[in-house]
């Protein structure tokens, strides 16, 4: 074999030159598919030419070389597979082998990923009957090379097998339809999403293709959609293309998913630019998320076009509307009105039916020329008993796909496909509200824990409020201050609306505050009563707090597993219970203070009993803070008081054999526990106080793999510190006990100068196994409050997330002689929102305007450093 063959390096230069010019301008990148399939077509026939012209051995049989998949439509993006195979009129000779190798090696020397074959027509019919991956390959077959008669009988044959196969073939497609459809977040609207294979990719514009290609000679395509529909769906099949190439010109292989990280890039590369209301990112999955959105709803309809619908039984629609075999249809063509078009979305919610393609046309027509709907409370009780039916999920959809919510609501059309590029939210606006409603609907289920929440708010007459709530919460997110803004505009809304006054307050008042309860369970001291009282205080009665909870959860559920996950499950879980005895039986530390610390101390001498020693109990509760006592339960407290008195044994060992100042330095005790409402760990240190320690800790845990989650950290009378961190389950569970006994062991070594932490975490940061990000986020934030605790300054950090970052800011803390009391930590994929609840080394706030200056400027050199 020719070593280097000239149709190879006409091939790589050609490649090359295209794909650095693709770089540079949109309109070569958006050429670059079919120019990059006509190049690969250019070796073919040239390599062909090369190995084996007419006349030689290698011509002594007829064959031909095809195109298939995507290469045979004549597309190929830069990392795309070239599927080729080699056909031959009979029987497979020996030289075929020969063949193939002088054709495919020359391609995987340049690196390309090649799917090849070689085979006779005969054994690619047969092939062809078994298995409908091969029969849909070769529905794109192309000539490439070779003789041109061997392809054409191949054709004459696959054409007569087609109608046979069809049928099986239109069976299979819907069966993975269906798999995909049930496939949970299959949707288009995902965060990342996957623009060969997800719901409303790539793949699906085939099967659109294929469920209306005519399979029986002379048969008509399938009349589902008009000329201008298909139009409309190569419009967004082109973009997902020209997605699909930028992503992989950037990565430079194989690659369908849109991951985060890239598609800053990705949008500037298809001429995407920010303006004052959006960032390139955003705009271009705003449009990237319709796309999807429209190529998933022609992809139902053609289904249901070739595999109808069934009439079900009883069915009892009103003359406006009539059953058709993709669904509910309209039953005349005249002009909708606000009559008809609720007879429409009644009617799907009463069956269950999907719309129809045509009947979807025309309510996006409608809402596009602006609805008839009136201002009216008939008009707000109409959406909300659509959006809100036990089976109005998919009415839900379609009322916002075809643009109704938005023709009725301009301000909300105005923000629902709205794309926030944070790493949080899954879905645009619009779907993510719709998916809020949807999931305040699900809590009427009985299985529910906010089920007897839910009762509640209905039996009081509020759902109503809630419902406005929850379809308007975001209304005003295309600015700053979006909670207040979307207050103000809620309630003009839903004054011109004609809702009464007194439920219009309530509602903007529950927008307003939505992000209260998620805000104050990931930054406050839930153990403090003052801080629960405050935000009491603030809530006023149990019944706003019941409404501000489900709009809270269904918002989080909604946004997506970064925001609701089983940490934060519980924080707000926990915050939401204190607060609501709080305003059911008033305030817990008035006027029975020494009350409960009484009762506190008899659970506990009453767990510990037969556990521990009563003496040493009774010495230990002595030590206790009352923070601790109070906010901890008793069976808690014992395990600790286990813990501690392992430490005290080790430690007077340990300063037997080490006596002096040095004597017990870097000793813990460590435990860990399993928290089943969190699915953490919960891990405590009980240590002699030492400076440091709380930052050996943090470091340890990242050193082993464990992102934190919270910390708490009491300090005992006798200087006996208690650190209790909330940690992920380590890289491997099966061997925790070992693990986390190498977490006290780096402690250990850490503060006795054996073990240099920031340099182990720096160069475990520096590994090549570690997932970089691409590029820097925002410039880090630190800002520090002295209102918010009546006895902490509350200092909250905002920077990109790296391995050991609850080091690096405990590490310089710890040398402006500041403890840290509590620590919150929230990370949103590539960003933390970390918060301490901090003092001084004498006890007190941290109010030294110096002090608080030069906190913040270290505290921002070791965000920044190392990013």
């Amino acid at each position: 074999m020719d070593p280097q063959p000239g149709s190879a390096a006409r091939l790589k230069r050609d490649r090359d030159g295209l794909f650095a010019a693709a770089a540079k301008d949109v309109q070569v990148l958006e050429s670059l598919p079919g120019r990059n399939a006509a190049i690969a077509d250019a070796y073919f026939a040239a390599r062909l030419e090369e190995v084996a012209p007419p006349g030689s051995p290698l011509r002594a049989l007829p064959f031909c070389v095809m195109a298939l998949g995507g290469y045979g439509r004549g597309e190929l993006s830069p990392a795309s597979d070239l599927d080729v195979l080699v056909l031959f009129a009979s029987s497979v000779p020996k030289q075929a082998g020969e063949l193939a190798r002088e054709l495919f090696h020359p391609l995987w020397d340049l690196g390309l990923d090649l799917g090849h074959g070689v085979r006779d027509q005969t054994q690619c019919l047969g092939l062809a009957k078994e298995d409908h991956q091969v029969f849909a390959s070769l529905l794109e077959a192309r000539f490439l090379a070779g003789e041109r008669s061997v392809f054409n009988g191949f054709s004459e044959r696959f054409a007569v097998l087609a109608p046979d196969c069809g049928p099986e073939f239109i069976r299979r497609i819907a069966a993975d339809t269906a798999e995909q459809d049930q496939t949970p977040n299959h949707d288009a609207a995902l965060l990342e999403p996957d623009l060969k294979n997800d719901s409303g990719g790539l793949r699906d514009c085939q099967r659109i293709r294929w469920l209306l290609r005519p399979w029986q000679p002379g048969q008509d395509r399938d009349p589902a959609f008009s000329d201008q529909d298909l139009e409309d769906l190569e419009a967004a099949r082109r973009l997902l293309l020209r997605a699909r190439t930028g992503l992989q010109l950037i990565t430079r292989r194989r690659q369908d998913r849109l991951h985060l990280d890239l598609q800053p890039d990705i949008a500037r590369s298809l001429g995407y630019r920010e303006n004052d209301r959006a960032l390139a990112a955003e705009r271009f999955l705003s449009d990237l998320h319709r796309a999807m959105t429209r190529i998933r709803a022609m992809r139902r309809a053609a289904l249901h076009s070739v595999r109808p619908l069934s009439l079900p039984d009883g069915l009892n629609l009103p003359a406006s509307i009539a059953f058709g075999p993709q669904g509910l249809r309209f039953a005349d063509d005249r002009p909708l009105d606000q009559a008809v078009a609720a007879d429409m979305f009644r009617a799907l919610v009463e069956t269950g039916l999907p719309l129809a393609w045509e009947a979807r046309k025309a309510v996006e027509a409608f809402a596009a020329e602006g609805t008839d709907f009136p201002a009216s409370r008939q008009t707000l009780d109409l959406f909300e008993t659509v959006l809100t039916a036990p089976q109005g999920r998919a009415a839900a959809a379609a009322m916002l796909e075809t643009g109704l919510i938005g023709a009725v609501f301009p301000e909300f059309g105005a923000v629902q496909d709205l794309v926030q590029f944070d790493a949080y939210h899954l879905h645009p606006l619009g779907r993510h509200t719709i998916e809020a409603v949807r999931g305040l609907v699900g809590f009427a289920d009985p299985a529910s824990e906010f089920h007897d929440i839910l009762g509640r708010v209905k039996q009081a007459g509020r759902f109503q409020v809630l419902f406005w709530a929850v379809l308007f919460h975001d209304i005003a997110k295309h600015g700053p201050d979006h909670a207040r803004k979307g207050a103000e505009l809620a309630g003009g809304v839903l004054r011109r609306f004609g809702m009464d006054e007194a439920a219009v307050a309530e509602t903007s008042l529950l927008i307003e505050r939505h992000l209260l309860i998620p805000a104050s369970a990931s930054r406050i001291d839930l153990g403090s009563e003052t801080e629960v009282s405050r935000l009491a205080e603030t809530i006023a009665t149990a019944q706003r707090l019941d409404m501000l909870e489900l709009l809270s959860v269904a918002d989080a559920r909604a946004t997506g597993p970064k925001a609701w996950n089983s940490w934060t499950r519980g924080l707000i879980r926990e915050l939401c219970a204190k607060l609501r005895k709080l305003l059911t039986e008033g305030p817990l530390a008035q006027p029975h203070a020494a009350h409960q610390l009484l009762t506190a101390r008899d659970r506990v001498r009453a767990k510990a009993r037969g556990v521990l020693d009563s003496a040493f109990v009774e010495r230990r509760l002595d030590t206790m803070p009352q923070r601790y006592l109070l906010s901890r339960p008793a069976v808690d407290v014992v395990k600790d008081l286990a813990l501690i008195k392992r430490m005290e044994q080790a430690l007077e060992k340990e300063r037997v054999r080490r006596p002096g100042k040095r004597g017990g330095q870097g000793l813990t005790a460590i435990e860990m526990r399993l928290l089943e409402t969190m699915g953490c760990r919960q891990v405590t240190l009980a240590a002699p106080n030492q400076p440091g320690l709380f930052a050996a800790a943090a470091g340890a845990l990242s050193l082993q793999g464990m992102d934190v989650h919270a910390a708490e950290l009491f300090t005992f009378t006798d200087d006996t510190v208690l650190d209790i961190f909330t940690v992920s389950a380590p890289p491997d569970i099966l061997y925790s006990e070992e693990t986390f006994a190498r977490v006290g062991r780096s402690v250990h070594y850490a503060l006795n100068g054996k073990l240099a932490l920031g340099y182990r975490l720096e160069k475990l940061r520096s590994s090549p196994l570690v997932r970089r990000r691409k590029s820097p986020g925002p410039p880090p934030e630190v800002e520090i409050d002295n209102t918010g605790s009546d006895f902490h300054t509350i200092l909250t950090v905002r920077a990109d997330d790296r391995i050991g970052l609850l080091y690096d800011i405990a590490h310089t803390l710890a040398t402006m002689f500041v403890q840290v009391h509590l620590a919150k930590i929230g990370t949103h994929l590539d960003r933390i929102e970390d918060t301490f609840h901090v003092r001084t080394d004498l006890g007190e706030k941290v109010t030294d305007r110096e002090q608080i200056r030069e906190l913040k400027a270290a505290l921002t050199h070791a965000l920044a450093s190392r990013s």
